[in-house]
């Protein structure tokens, strides 16, 4: 059996994120097994463009596609006609993690949860008060990300404050990196 990876990324600064850990290693899954070997665009969180570009092509009999939507919010992801391939989805919740992630990183956690969190969103407060704009543009995202053990521990410290119950960030790392880092 192959296992096939989908991995479709809903913004430029969930990419440049998933693509550092790809670059490392750091993903329970490898380039070589991501479908054409590239993370997929928001274009393909539709599941008809998915089906149209993607799941047309003929697949080996026992192969598996896996697909991972890296989005902000749950959402369906449903192909009603049948096809050639078993697929599962599974959906990496990021809503607010690419914000938090950056002011975790900066050491302004507790100051946004006691001060802020109850006035602004994440995004907000990064652009008012600590006077970022571009907090969600790739090239910012990659630059600032660029340190892989500063990004583990980061995500790691991240899913220790959140309450959700949403797979995030953290579910797509390998075990062994994340011990690697602590």
């Amino acid at each position: 059996m192959k296992e096939i990876i989908a991995c479709i990324c809903e913004g430029s600064a969930e990419t440049a994120i998933i693509e550092i850990l790809l670059d490392h290693e750091f993903l329970i899954f490898n380039r070589d097994q991501l479908l054409d070997n590239e993370i997929l665009s928001q274009t393909y969180r539709n599941p008809k463009n998915f089906r149209r570009d993607y799941l047309i092509r003929q697949f080996e009999e026992d192969d598996e596609l896996k697909v991972y939507l890296i989005v902000d919010r749950v959402t369906s992801f449903k192909i009603k006609e049948q096809i050639s391939i078993k697929m599962t989805v599974e959906q990496i919740i990021t809503k607010p993690e690419i914000e938090i992630l950056y002011i975790i990183s900066v050491e302004k956690y507790n100051e946004y949860t006691t001060k802020y969190s109850s006035k602004m969103t994440p995004n907000e407060y990064i652009k008012r008060i600590l006077k970022i704009k571009d907090i969600k543009k790739y090239d910012f995202v990659k630059m600032h990300s660029s340190d892989i053990d500063f990004l583990i521990k980061t995500i790691i410290k991240y899913h220790s404050y959140k309450k959700s119950k949403n797979k995030d960030l953290l579910t797509l790392i390998r075990a062994e990196k994340i011990k690697g880092v602590r």
